[in-house]
């Protein structure tokens, strides 16, 4: 009979594939995509064999996940005598990103003596983020439906990295850059934790993302099953350099207004980074996109034609009916980002039924009764 988990771990300590105590949704996710592979607390989880890929990618973020996977995966990679085969990626966001977080990836990089390569979409000719929504999108990313953020931004450009690093190998070998005859294993490594929510607790540490006959590309989740107080433990006992964000009570370093942020980071974020949360309230009145905005709930008004009012129109649903606005009016509400200002009338948000509000009077946010 399996052990019994504790309550805060959603993870068996003893049991093999299927055979788990667990009851959290997370394992019953992810229970029909067990079959054949042991579970995640297991030694086999844990553990794999890189000697098995010839190109690693460790994919960070420079954030305190992407900190301890990457020690993780030093040391197994030290171990298996394979750190020559190790890339570091990291997809630099521009105006989105928190300052100094491309110059601390480099540097925690360099600390174990791996190559990095900083790569962008705004450097190979496309928008940044903010530039992608007012020009190319017109709407903000959807949470697992539309996450143009991840894939056109991250998952994208890390391929891209990839086909370069393939073609290298074949090159060497007097194969041409893309031909199909050399076959190469790939591996990334990412810091996503199960701990982090319930689509990432539905993942397993190793997966095949794809084969075909230019390559096989696995992906591996060292810190899978870790807590928060494991990644920081292991921060602090191998003295890694993390970013002065998480100083300032950040739980997770992403974007500055990342669009699963909870609302305690965003309030964090909109004092460290006024200049950046002006600049997205900017582009949220070009483009009538609400960020933080329910649009069953929320009408724009324009307070300077007085014009009725027309449905926000918004990439996803967001259960506190927060926009970026109503955050820059409790931030500073004795500012404003520039004259006539767009008024945000709203009901309450589905998620709630009780989503902030404008005032008329003082034109600040605040919460319905």
């Amino acid at each position: 009979m399996a052990r019994k988990t504790k309550k805060n771990n959603p993870f068996s300590e003893s049991c093999t594939e299927i055979e788990c105590a667990n009851t959290d949704p997370k394992m019953i996710a992810a229970k029909g995509k067990m079959d054949g592979w042991p579970c995640w607390k297991s030694p086999a989880a844990r553990t794999i064999d890189l000697t098995d890929y010839e190109i690693i990618i460790m994919n960070t973020s420079a954030g305190k996940d992407s900190q301890a996977a990457m020690q993780r995966l030093v040391d197994v990679a030290t171990e298996q005598g394979v750190m020559d085969r190790i890339t570091v990626v990291h997809c630099d966001l521009g105006r989105a990103e928190w300052q100094g977080v491309k110059e601390l990836a480099v540097r925690q990089a360099e600390a174990y003596g791996l190559p990095i390569r900083v790569v962008s979409r705004q450097a190979r000719g496309g928008n940044d983020i903010l530039g992608q929504v007012e020009h190319e999108r017109h709407k903000w990313p959807a949470i697992g439906i539309a996450q143009f953020c991840t894939s056109d931004h991250k998952t994208s450009q890390a391929g891209i990295v990839v086909t370069e690093l393939i073609g290298d190998i074949r090159e060497a070998e007097g194969f041409a850059r893309l031909s199909n005859k050399r076959h190469v294993k790939v591996l990334q490594v990412l810091g996503l934790r199960a701990q982090e929510s319930t689509r990432r607790g539905a993942k397993l540490p190793v997966e095949n993302r794809q084969t075909n006959k230019s390559k096989t590309e696995d992906e591996w989740l060292p810190i899978f099953d870790w807590t928060t107080e494991e990644v920081w433990s292991c921060i602090r006992s191998n003295a890694l350099e993390s970013h002065p964000a998480y100083d300032l009570g950040m739980s997770r370093l992403s974007c500055c207004f990342c669009v699963v942020a909870k609302l305690s980071d965003l309030r964090i974020s909109a004092k460290a980074n006024k200049g950046t949360l002006a600049e997205y309230v900017k582009v949220e009145r070009r483009v009538d996109a609400y960020q933080r905005a329910n649009v069953q709930s929320v009408e724009l008004w324009d307070a300077r034609t007085g014009q009725s009012p027309r449905k926000a129109i918004t990439g996803h649903t967001f259960k506190q009916g927060w926009s970026l606005e109503s955050l820059w009016a409790e931030t500073y509400p004795d500012e404003d980002v520039d004259a006539g200002a767009l008024r945000l009338v709203a009901t309450g948000a589905t998620g709630t039924g009780r989503g902030p509000m404008w005032s008329s009077r003082n034109s600040r946010c605040r919460n319905a009764a």
